[in-house]
């Protein structure tokens, strides 16, 4: 081969000679270079972002320069509810840890405390009336963060509209994903029947299936 690795059925004490050969072939080429060519004893070189070689202190400042203050986000930017659930969830975990057992998904007290919490901004906390005690509602966002919300049509309080189907008591038409239509709708159905088709066809072919299964029971009496 052109390394000088002999090819075809060798034994291991062929192999092992070429190997030893092999190093010992690597460590006098190594021996035999100069230190320019090798970089032994050489320095670090240290380079800016555009390569430039640079010295250390330069180096340095350079990344004091980068360091810039990261702009402060809001107390609404990561979401308020998703804040105040990770303060609760922590307190329950320390709780939790002083009791014996772990809690599961059957847990009276946390399926109380799911039906009791109520979230600041719900458009439907004014209309659906509690079936227990309400906890305190979630305050509003401190500083001016209120006032940017209610510039971008968010109301504080959220206010019903007088032509909603709440306020009209109207039933909001099915669909397949069982999704309420929000507070701003009118009640007037404008859609192209998809919904209507869909649930007809699917209720045909159950009442295909449950007839073919009914013949074919009738078969064997």
């Amino acid at each position: 081969m052109t390394d000088g690795t002999r090819a075809g059925l060798l034994s291991g004490a062929d192999v092992v000679a070429e190997a030893v050969a092999k190093r010992a072939a690597e460590a006098a080429r190594c021996a035999a270079m100069g230190a320019e060519e090798s970089g032994k004893g050489a320095g670090t070189v240290f380079r800016d972002p555009a390569g430039r070689a640079v010295s250390l202190d330069e180096l340095q400042r350079l990344r004091q320069q980068d360091k810039r203050p990261e702009p402060e986000r809001p107390a609404w930017g990561a979401g308020l509810a998703q804040a105040r659930l990770a303060a609760d969830t922590a307190a329950a975990v320390r709780a939790e840890a002083s009791k014996p057992f772990a809690r599961y998904a059957d847990d009276a007290a946390l399926n109380d405390a799911s039906k009791r919490q109520q979230r600041w901004g719900d458009p439907l906390a004014a209309v659906v009336a509690p079936k227990q005690p309400e906890e305190p509602p979630m305050p509003p966002p401190p500083g001016g963060d209120a006032a940017l919300l209610e510039k971008a049509g968010f109301r504080i309080p959220p206010q019903v509209p007088r032509h909603s189907w709440l306020r009209r008591k109207l039933g909001a038409p099915p669909n397949r994903y069982s999704i309420q239509p929000g507070r701003h709708w009118d009640g007037v159905d404008r859609g192209t029947g998809f919904e209507q088709q869909f649930f007809k066809a699917r209720a045909e072919r159950e009442s295909q299936q449950q007839e073919g299964f009914l013949w074919a029971q009738s078969q064997y009496e």
